[in-house]
């Protein structure tokens, strides 16, 4: 887990638990006071060389509260053992196991719960990573979530709500600048002709910018059935997309990145601009398909009095962004949720965000937003209508595309920590406009546990 000094706090890039899965409670809380509090933490922290524990969670809803929320089942249960080892002042294990309930009313019929269970439970390892940390080099190798990006909310390339990765991963960094590698394996697809053999290789540069960072990464997927790794991919000084273009038969779904964060005394803006596929020609029909991008911008205020923080979020993913239009394996999705913005694309939303931390044992949220998704365009064939036009005709289509539905909501989330083994959460929503949940008015509540 790394950190940068930001202006009196700490910023997290963190691998951080799913809330769309029942996992840590202890995890969504410290998720929530990440952005604000330097004491945030998400794996359980100790200062010995060796340390175990045991995180559990039980949850009652009567239906899903947002649209970021898949599983509505009303009960949800986790028990979650951990342990940690510090090898040797730069060797560190980290391991936690996850046994849960499962899941089987889905808000998103396309997202099916990804696991066998035994019974009415599941269990796994949830996250299991070697870690070496120097003071110019960083190895990693094992199972971890892989988040990187601003820690605001969702994020675009790599969202919040996923599954862990099997990965590898090597960073260069001085004080200054970090250079990283890393590898995900994704989950294979069986077909006719043999197993679909998935792939994703990330590069990333990070600059610090006096206080703040400014970002770039670039992502590739690829695959094929009993497709090697492209180990020429581990390279971080090549460039994914002329790669693809340079290599005869080499098929691949390549994005591009950059995200930034700038703080200036209480206040900070942070965001992330993605550009999938870009048409520079207009010869022929093919040159017609729109862009694909996707950006999101923050702004934000720490300490508009002591203790309340506020920012304003607005999110926007173009039709077929992340899509892939030949090969199913090179969609950004993995185990039936999204690789990027947990929302899939051809969506826009605006929310405002008003957070109340008083101290360590309480923190509320209150959140309004507006939602507006057409058409399922992620899980569905990519959409090709623009080789319907001649290049003198022109293509246009309508934002968001296909038949949309929209949201407004109001939504109160609220911690309480009394002792350090205990912690309790309550979650309210209420939508006066609602083409989207099943229900207008929704509750949560939630207690944990930890030894």
């Amino acid at each position: 887990m790394r950190k940068f000094l930001l202006h009196g706090f700490i910023l997290w890039f963190v691998h951080q638990s799913s809330a769309q899965i029942a996992t840590s409670l202890f995890s969504e809380y410290n998720q929530n006071r990440a952005a604000y509090d330097t004491a945030a933490h998400i794996f359980p922290q100790t200062n010995k060389d060796f340390d175990f524990g045991l995180q559990a969670t039980f949850g009652w809803q009567n239906d899903v509260l947002s649209p970021y929320q898949n599983w509505r089942d009303q009960t949800s249960a986790a028990v979650q053992p951990w342990l940690v080892w510090q090898v040797s002042p730069v060797l560190r294990l980290r391991l936690r196991g996850l046994i849960e309930r499962d899941q089987h009313k889905t808000l998103y019929p396309t997202r099916p719960y990804w696991s066998d269970t035994y019974g009415s439970y599941r269990g796994d390892l949830e996250i299991g990573i070697l870690e070496y940390r120097s003071a110019w080099i960083d190895v990693s190798f094992g199972r971890d979530y892989f988040i990187p990006g601003p820690p605001f909310g969702e994020n675009l390339l790599f969202s919040r709500y996923g599954y862990p990765y099997d990965q590898f991963g090597i960073t260069l960094h001085n004080h200054h600048v970090r250079l990283s590698s890393n590898y995900l394996h994704l989950n294979d697809q069986g077909t006719a002709d043999g197993m679909v053999r998935r792939h994703l290789n990330t590069h990333r540069l990070e600059i610090d910018l006096a206080g703040g960072y400014l970002g770039f990464s670039d992502v590739v997927i690829y695959g094929g059935v009993n497709r090697p790794v492209e180990s020429a991919l581990f390279n971080p000084f090549i460039a994914f997309f002329p790669y693809q273009h340079n290599q005869v038969g080499f098929e691949s779904n390549t994005v591009m990145s950059v995200d930034f964060y700038l703080p200036w005394r209480e206040w900070f803006a942070a965001g992330e601009f993605v550009l999938d596929d870009f048409q520079v020609d207009e010869k022929e029909p093919v040159d017609l398909e729109p862009t694909e991008y996707a950006f999101q911008l923050s702004l934000g205020r720490k300490n508009i009095f002591p203790g309340w923080h506020t920012r304003l979020n607005y999110t926007r993913v173009a039709n077929r962004t992340f899509n892939a239009p030949d090969h199913v394996h090179e969609k950004y999705i993995y185990k039936n949720l999204p690789v990027s913005h947990v929302l899939g694309n051809n969506f826009w939303e605006a929310r405002g965000i008003l957070t109340f931390q008083p101290h360590a044992a309480l923190t509320a949220e209150l959140t309004v937003l507006h939602l507006e998704h057409g058409a399922e365009a992620l899980y569905s064939a990519f959409n090709k209508d623009f080789l319907n036009y001649t290049v003198e005709q022109g293509y246009e289509e309508s934002f968001p595309f296909g038949a949309i539905h929209s949201g407004t909501g109001l939504l109160f989330r609220g911690f309480y920590q009394p002792w350090s083994w205990l912690l309790l959460g309550a979650e309210f929503s209420a939508w006066p406009q609602n083409q989207i949940l099943p229900a207008d008015y929704n509750a949560r509540f939630s207690l944990g546990v930890q030894y």
